[in-house]
């Protein structure tokens, strides 16, 4: 680093120790996001530059009690052309989810930045910046929050690009502002896969970090089917990623983990179940005292719209791995199509596993009720609801299916007799944006849906675990 480098990295330095803005001459960094690391306290960043590197980029962090932290990051050169798109096995269908099977893109070279493991500690302010040594970003402030009592908005299928890019960026952005403008202290975003909707245009993946609330609040990603592609890994950096398991275009099985939850994220382009289980084992085995076990993946398994009956191999391979190790929930995305499920072992409704206190819909009192009584579904105004539930101690797992939260492409209900509706407690399709607010306080977890448009509550699930039903080690 020359002399002029030096002096800039100090003015740098000497800004943010006396809480001066920093307003530096512009390095050229964009699509950042932060992703969440192995835990609460640790976080990776990644963002694209067409500036060479110069061997110095880094990431600087700085919060209110001390001296910036310096990071090095590491660059790796991106070839950005046309290119096709890649939807990926298994359940991907190539005739009407792509509107386009090729993209035109400027033919040039960008660089895919990353750096990982940035220490943090909880309920603090830090503000950060982006720089080669030469030239820095304006500095960006992030919240991290309280990880034992805290919420995460879990959102399915952006797919940027399913029907018009620039409508579909801008029905994201709004999800996501309305979400963390609703819930403000977000730990972070968690997504059910397919970002885009062709795995290779990075002109989508410009649509889809136009929310650009993602380069101040972490994000999870899953990986789905339209997501298969070397660029996806670009553009994320996902902590405990398998090289071994459930390994597709894009990457693989990962698991983190935030407060007393594991977040096991499973690649479900790859149909080995025999990985998926090992993978799933190993991360419980790693992280033996969790509280909670949630396991996302893309494809869900117990939907009821179009993709309904081509995620049949991927139901056989998965229901027996989150039966086998205690899963709570199970949250998924790729129908484009809402739908919370009864709590299911083996396929089946839990028979007397559990009771239920509902409202009625009709007369407005409480009532209780077994999952083994299914009861009359209302239709009101599109909506198949039993009630909002909460369960104490419940056998089997909860399957949770998030519609589009961009409003780029809907599934209609596909009803096959004696099959897709039995096990729902709830679904709808009102062809609105949706998002989920996920919040877990000690031994609770409630789940709700709300559109984007009204902010309205359109369901609710709460898990709750008694004293009996803590975990072993509590």
């Amino acid at each position: 680093m020359n002399m002029l480098q030096q002096l800039s990295r100090l003015f740098l330095l000497v800004s943010f120790a006396l809480g001066v803005p920093v307003v530096a001459s512009a390095y050229d960094a964009y699509n950042i996001t932060i992703q969440l690391g192995s835990n609460e306290q640790e976080l990776n960043f990644t963002w694209f530059t067409r500036s060479e590197p110069t061997g110095y980029e880094e990431l600087m962090v700085y919060d209110v009690s001390d001296l910036s932290e310096s990071y090095a990051a590491t660059c790796t050169e991106v070839d950005v052309e046309e290119g096709e798109s890649l939807g990926g096995p298994p359940g991907t269908d190539t005739t009407d989810d792509t509107t386009d099977d090729s993209i035109d893109e400027d033919d040039s070279t960008v660089y895919s930045c990353r750096v990982t493991s940035v220490s943090v500690e909880e309920s603090s302010t830090y503000y950060y910046i982006l720089g080669d040594g030469d030239s820095y970003t304006e500095s960006v402030d992030f919240q991290t929050e309280d990880s034992q009592d805290y919420n995460f908005i879990f959102v399915g299928d952006p797919q940027i690009g399913s029907h018009d890019t620039e409508e579909d960026a801008e029905g994201w952005s709004e999800t996501v502002t309305k979400a963390l403008t609703t819930f403000p202290e977000t730990s972070f975003i968690l997504s059910a896969g397919d970002q885009v909707n062709t795995a290779s245009s990075d002109s989508e993946y410009d649509g889809f970090f136009a929310a650009t609330e993602l380069s101040s609040t972490p994000f999870a990603p899953a990986l789905g089917n339209h997501d298969t592609n070397d660029l996806y890994s670009y553009h994320f950096s996902v902590p405990n990623e398998s090289q071994d398991y459930g390994v597709t275009d894009g990457g693989g099985d990962y698991w983190f983990t935030y407060g007393d939850t594991l977040f096991m994220v499973i690649n479900t382009n790859s149909d080995s179940n025999s990985e998926h289980e090992t993978f799933v084992e190993e991360a419980i085995e790693a992280n033996p005292d969790v509280q909670w076990k949630i396991v996302v993946f893309h494809h869900s398994i117990f939907s009821s719209a179009s993709h309904v009956d081509d995620v049949n191999d991927i139901r056989t391979v998965m229901y027996p791995i989150i039966d086998d190790n205690d899963i709570d929930m199970v949250l998924s995305g790729h129908d484009h199509f809402y739908a919370r499920t009864y709590q299911l072992s083996g396929g089946e409704i839990v028979e007397g596993g559990a009771s239920y206190t509902s409202t009625d819909r009709r007369s407005g009192e409480e009532v209780t009720k077994h999952v083994d009584l299914v009861g009359d579904v209302i239709d009101i105004d599109n909506k198949k609801i039993i009630g909002q539930t909460v369960v104490v101690d419940p056998e089997g797992t909860v399957y949770i299916t998030a519609n589009s939260a961009s409003g780029s492409k809907y599934y209609d209900f596909t009803d096959i007799d004696g099959y897709t509706n039995y096990y729902f407690a709830m679904y709808e399709q009102l062809e609105t944006p949706t998002y989920l607010n996920v919040k877990i306080s000690g031994y609770t977890v409630t789940v709700s849906s709300y559109r984007t448009d009204t902010g309205e509550l359109l369901d609710s699930y709460s898990i709750v675990k008694s004293r009996e039903g803590r975990h072993a080690y509590e």
